[in-house]
């Protein structure tokens, strides 16, 4: 019987020990810092899907407004319609992700704007349908009466997920912009700013090297931001946080947002 007892008790100090020793291991993997995002990230599998809504907006006609607001899967949406003249008027806006970040876009009701039609230093104007450089919503203009705008709001559905990295880049010596080359999560961002001093306002000379060599270009120009400024000036209402400088690629693998100086934030997509 006692060495039945002896056993016994000795079973319960190897269990307490046991127990004792897992707690301890799962304690201390808790403190260990969680891998950064080269361990956890998977190159995107395919095209982001999305769920629509087609609502309509209040137009005044003439002059601009008024401003409407509307949340559509998580997406705070501020939307004000301006009429320039009889035969040009748009649609300008912001959207706030569930993540927090702003995005200010236009878009219009032919594809077609007194500066150009989408160009490239313009990635957010002259155009009819929009989407965010993370490609987590977008707006597209679908018609139009005297006293109100159609349009088609979308969000992805999953949600997008991104990783982003802020660079600086270097400041210009004698005027002459100094390039830099940034490898992110297997892409290769290249980054110039030039017309440093000049009227016109910089530019952000920039690409998006992938890894099986597709190149993106993504520059975009500071000038007056046509994001955010109508041609009538920055609307009172446009959130003094929302991004202008932003452009993405078409299939929103990598996109960029730029302060209109030296520092950019680099956004590659996960899968």
């Amino acid at each position: 019987m006692a060495t039945d007892r002896v056993l016994a008790s000795r079973a319960v100090v190897v269990a307490v020990v046991a127990v004792a020793a897992s707690l301890v291991l799962v304690g201390f993997l808790s403190i260990i810092p969680s891998s950064g995002p080269a361990s956890v990230f998977r190159p995107p599998n395919g095209a982001i899907t999305y769920t629509s809504e087609t609502i309509q907006i209040p137009s005044n006609g003439s002059s601009w407004g008024p401003v409407t607001n509307a949340s559509f899967e998580g997406v705070q949406f501020l939307l004000c319609p301006e009429f320039l003249s009889s035969s040009w008027f748009y649609l300008q806006g912001t959207g706030t992700e569930l993540s927090g970040a702003r995005f200010a876009f236009v878009v219009v009701q032919d594809n077609s704007t007194p500066f150009g039609n989408g160009s490239p230093l313009f990635p957010s104007i002259g155009v009819r349908e929009w989407f965010s450089p993370d490609g987590e919503f977008g707006v597209a203009w679908l018609s139009s009466t005297e006293h109100s705008i159609t349009v088609q709001l979308s969000v992805a559905n999953p949600l997008t997920v991104f990783f982003s990295e802020d660079v600086t880049l270097s400041p210009p010596i004698n005027y002459t912009p100094a390039p830099k080359t940034v490898a992110y999560l297997g892409v290769t961002f290249s980054l110039r700013v030039l017309g440093w001093l000049t009227p016109a306002g910089p530019t952000l000379n920039a690409t998006a090297t992938m890894p099986n060599g597709t190149t993106y270009p993504l520059s975009m120009w500071e000038g007056p931001l046509y994001a955010c400024a109508s041609a009538n000036g920055t609307p009172f209402w446009v959130p003094d946080n929302a991004t202008c400088l932003a452009h993405g690629s078409p299939d929103h693998d990598v996109a960029i947002l730029w302060d209109g100086y030296l520092n950019v934030t680099l956004m590659v997509r996960s899968g």
